[in-house]
């Protein structure tokens, strides 16, 4: 977005890229070249504020998204732990199976 100035005036053109071409769409001299540009700069202003909380959300978001995944390693880890003190095994991450000798076979290991 700028100001021209051409043959002694001043005019408020924005420039919009389209199918890889740039157009220059002509809002005004003057007055009504003003009240575009200060109308455009307040919209600008907006996205920009509605894009950092969009960004502040994001973190916020990605941290509990992180806290998350550690909380399910943690859970699977105990899954893990249990079913194996209560007598199962995971052959090559299959399915849960009971041990054959179940129970006795981990208190009789060496």
């Amino acid at each position: 977005m700028a100001w021209e100035k051409r043959h002694g005036r001043t005019y408020y053109y924005r420039s919009v890229r389209r199918a890889g071409k740039v157009q220059k769409h002509y809002f005004g001299a003057g007055l009504a070249g003003g009240i575009a540009a200060n109308t455009l700069a307040r919209q600008r202003a907006q996205r920009q504020v509605a894009e950092q909380a969009w960004k502040q959300q994001q973190v916020v978001l990605d941290g509990a998204d992180k806290l998350t995944e550690r909380m399910y390693d943690w859970g699977q880890l105990l899954v893990d732990a249990s079913l194996h003190a209560a007598g199962y095994h995971r052959h090559r991450r299959h399915a849960w199976k009971v041990w054959r000798h179940g129970r006795s076979a981990l208190q009789h290991t060496p």
